[in-house]
């Protein structure tokens, strides 16, 4: 989010570019929020509730899991060939 706007205030004119990140930040941040809440709701009422349930606990572990693979396979990589 923070990333769009920087872009479109990057890019917006001189004039306008306040105006832009303003309106980038209140209507993205309320936008995404309230268009998470309205598939959350419409899941849970929905036959997808059980769904969204373990949607919400099986992706964070699958994360978890990504990330303890690669900190194994960076952690096996000799020191000498790493670079900064």
């Amino acid at each position: 989010m923070a990333n769009a706007v920087a872009l479109a205030s990057e890019y917006s004119p001189q004039r306008q570019r306040a105006s832009h990140a303003d309106v980038g930040f209140s209507c993205g941040f309320t936008g995404e929020q309230s268009a998470g809440g309205l598939i959350s709701a419409a899941l849970i009422r929905g036959e997808a509730g059980d769904l969204s349930s373990s949607s919400g606990g099986v992706m964070p572990l699958g994360i978890a899991c990504r990330d303890v693979l690669a900190a194994a396979r960076v952690a096996s990589v000799p020191v000498a060939t790493r670079r900064a």
